[in-house]
C-alpha cells in the first residue's frame, strides 16, 4: 500500500480504487487514498464523507457477491484521473429497495475521481443505470415483460406471503 495517490500512476489509482477497493473490498487501501470529507456527485445517490461512501460499497458488495470490475481506459494526470470500465456480477442480494433477483449483467461506466493534497476528494460516477436494470428484468418499454419478470422476493415482500405459501 501506498502513502497517497502521489505514489501511484494514474492506472494504478484507478485499479487500487476500482478493484482493491470496490471489487475487493479493502478498506485500509480507501482510507489511504480517499479524502475523509470525499464527495460523491451524482443525480441519483449523491453524497459525502469517507464512512457514507464506505458504506455505500459494503452494500453493493452485499447486492453483487464477486462482481468484478475490468479496466478498459484510464487518462489521468496529478490533478484528475478519468476511468472507463466495465463491471459485471450477478444481484444476490438487496440493493437499496431492490431485491435480489439472481441475474447476471455487465455494465460500462466512466469515473472522474479529482484530486487533492494526494487524496480523491470527489467522485462523479457515470454508469448506464437502465441497462442494468434491464438486465435484471426490472424494466422494460413493455410493461406484460416487467409483470412477468417481476421478481419472486418482490411478490413475497409487498403482499405478506412468505415462500411455500403458494
Amino acid at each position: 500500500m501506498k502513502d497517497s495517490t502521489k505514489d501511484y500512476s494514474p492506472e494504478e489509482l484507478a485499479k487500487a480504487f476500482l478493484v482493491d477497493c470496490w471489487q475487493n473490498g479493502d478498506e485500509q487501501i480507501a482510507r489511504s487514498i480517499m479524502s475523509q470529507d470525499v464527495v460523491r456527485r451524482h443525480a441519483r445517490n449523491p453524497g459525502k464523507g469517507l464512512e457514507k461512501y464506505l458504506a455505500m460499497i459494503r452494500s453493493f458488495r452485499n447486492a453483487f457477491p464477486g462482481f468484478t470490475n475490468a479496466i478498459l481506459h484510464v487518462v489521468g494526470d496529478s490533478n484528475s484521473l478519468a476511468v472507463h470500465y466495465k463491471s459485471s456480477g450477478r444481484q444476490c442480494g438487496w440493493w437499496g429497495s431492490i431485491p435480489p433477483c439472481f441475474r447476471a449483467g455487465e455494465i460500462e461506466a466512466l469515473d472522474i475521481y479529482k484530486l487533492r493534497d494526494g487524496l480523491i476528494f470527489e467522485i462523479i460516477p457515470m454508469w448506464d443505470e437502465l441497462a442494468m436494470v434491464t438486465q435484471m428484468g426490472l424494466y422494460s418499454v413493455n410493461p406484460l415483460y416487467f409483470i412477468k419478470n417481476l421478481p419472486l422476493a418482490w411478490f413475497y415482500k409487498f403482499t405478506g406471503k412468505k415462500h411455500g405459501d403458494l
